[in-house]
C-alpha cells in the first residue's frame, strides 16, 4: 500500500479501496450537479424510454452516460471546457488537461 504526505505533512494512505470510494463519491456529486446539456440528454433518453446509467464508472474514470442495451458510453462535451477546435484557436491549461483526459477516457472505453 502506497503512502504520501498531504499538505499538512501527515502521511496519507493510498489504498485501492480509498481510491474507489473517492471515485464513487465524485460520481455521486456529479449525478447531483449535472450540467444543462446532461440534464437535456437525460430527459430525451427518458422520453424515448431508452435505459441508461448516469455517471458510469469504468476503471478510474467516470463517464456521463452508459447505454447497457447498446454497450455504449456517451460523453457530453461543452465547447469551452473541452476546447472545441472549431471555436478556439488556442487552449488554456484547463482545456489542455480536459482534452488529454478525454483522449484517455475514449481509449479506455474503446479497449473495454
Amino acid at each position: 500500500m502506497a503512502t504520501r504526505k498531504n499538505i499538512n505533512g501527515k502521511l496519507k494512505i493510498k489504498s485501492p479501496y480509498a481510491k474507489k470510494m473517492r471515485t464513487l463519491k465524485s460520481a455521486e456529486k456529479m449525478r447531483e450537479k449535472k450540467t444543462w446539456p446532461e440534464r437535456e440528454f437525460e430527459d430525451i433518453m427518458k422520453e424515448l424510454g431508452i435505459p441508461f446509467e448516469d455517471q458510469k464508472i469504468l476503471g478510474k474514470k467516470i463517464y456521463d452516460f452508459y447505454l447497457p442495451t447498446r454497450n455504449m458510453i456517451i460523453e457530453i462535451h461543452g465547447d469551452y471546457w473541452h476546447g472545441n477546435p472549431n471555436k478556439f484557436e488556442s487552449f488554456n491549461k484547463t482545456q489542455v488537461r480536459n482534452k488529454k483526459n478525454d483522449i484517455f477516457k475514449k481509449n479506455q472505453a474503446i479497449n473495454n
